[in-house]
């Protein structure tokens, strides 16, 4: 068992080794040189390498998984639909967050929207019998607001996907007449 007591003395450490003698704790070394470069690279993987639909579809299927309620199959499917094309995550993850409190917002009126829907007397039919399949029942689609909240975030998900990746197109096509008047590389 190792006793040794650390003492702080002018702002250096020091500790008591096992013999009784006071030695001098080493102050810690800067990082090696095989480690400095990852930081760049990490935040060049997150940021500097992306197109415009990457990260349009990670914004659309964003605003997806934030608006649908989770816990069902609906979720699931639509966040392994966001692996599948590929979505920027990091995108991804920040439309979640904002899209969780338009949730909230939007919450009364899907809940209207999926009684008027599932009150209807036709589709009423269709979903007791679409009900009675095994995955049905996981979608959830027989809750109102699950129901209203898919249907909003169905209909924003093309607006949604076209308008970010117009907004980015334009972007990076002004960024890189900058680059080519200027020869300085600008931005992402």
């Amino acid at each position: 068992m190792n006793r040794t007591k650390s003492v702080e003395n002018n702002s250096s450490m020091y500790y008591y080794s096992k013999n009784k003698t006071i030695k001098k704790m080493s102050t810690p070394s800067p990082p090696k040189k095989e480690f400095q470069g990852l930081i760049p690279i990490f935040f060049e993987c997150l940021f500097g390498r992306w197109t415009a639909g990457g990260v349009a579809c990670g914004v659309a299927f964003g605003a997806m998984l934030g608006l649908i309620p989770p816990g069902n199959l609906v979720s699931l499917v639509t966040f392994l639909l966001l692996f599948f094309t590929g979505g920027n995550l990091i995108f991804a993850a920040f439309t979640v967050i904002l899209f969780i409190f338009v949730s909230r917002v939007t919450a009364p009126f899907a809940d209207q929207l999926g009684e008027k829907i599932l009150t209807n007397h036709s589709v009423e039919q269709i979903a007791s019998r679409a009900l009675e399949y095994p995955l049905a029942a996981w979608t959830d689609l027989d809750n109102t607001v699950v129901l209203g909240q898919t249907l909003f975030a169905v209909i924003i998900f093309v607006p949604l996907l076209l308008v970010v990746w117009g907004i980015l197109r334009i972007g990076r096509r002004s960024t890189n007449v900058i680059e080519t008047q200027t020869g300085n590389k600008v931005g992402l």
